[in-house]
């Protein structure tokens, strides 16, 4: 057994956010990454949180835990302590966590709920249907992904957030916009005629 690497999901405990799926997804591959320790980190609604400390008990996971809500500096040194990071969401506009941890030089597996399809174009992460079945084979992927490839594809995400969603990034983008309206220059990417 190696050095004890984490997979970490970060946000609201709630249950659009597919942490019942994630749970059982997490079952299913526990005993084959036995280096590996999951860890739910957020605010919740009690009864949710219950829920999900029932099913972690019924399935007899073991590396598995469901902490409070972390803010600040202390966020961030826990979002760069880790190897991985997930969001297994049904429905998102945004996903914040997604866009923090890349920023973070952490990859990503997410959903298709979420609107970070992306992360594959980027090769920062996994882009998955939602369900503990595509849960479940993102993990096995990217639990047995060489620390080096996880480090690579973090590295690309921090420079893909900061080229596309930083101010500097979004500021270059509106001049694009602009120049295409005003001075009919090609179309910038952002814009979608659809």
């Amino acid at each position: 057994c190696g050095a004890q690497r984490t997979l970490l999901y970060l946000g609201r405990i709630h249950p659009i956010k597919g942490l019942d799926y994630l749970v059982t997804a997490w079952s299913k591959v526990e005993a084959e990454f036995v280096d590996w320790h999951l860890r739910i980190v957020g605010p919740g609604e009690p009864e949710h949180i219950q829920s999900l400390r029932n099913a972690i008990g019924k399935l007899g996971v073991r590396r598995v835990s469901i902490e409070g809500p972390v803010f600040d500096a202390d966020k961030w040194r826990l979002i760069f302590a880790v190897d991985l990071s997930i969001l297994p969401s049904h429905s998102e506009n945004f996903g914040i966590a997604v866009a923090e941890s890349l920023a973070c030089g952490r990859p990503v597996i997410t959903t298709k709920g979420t609107p970070w399809k992306d992360v594959e174009t980027q090769k920062c992460g996994w882009w998955i249907d939602t369900g503990p079945a595509s849960i479940e084979a993102a993990l096995r992927v990217a639990l047995g992904t060489p620390v080096e490839v996880l480090d690579e594809m973090g590295a690309r995400g921090a420079a893909w957030v900061k080229q596309s969603f930083s101010w500097d990034g979004i500021g270059e983008e509106m001049a694009r916009v602009y120049r295409w309206v005003c001075l009919g220059a090609a179309r910038p990417d952002c814009v979608a005629l659809d």
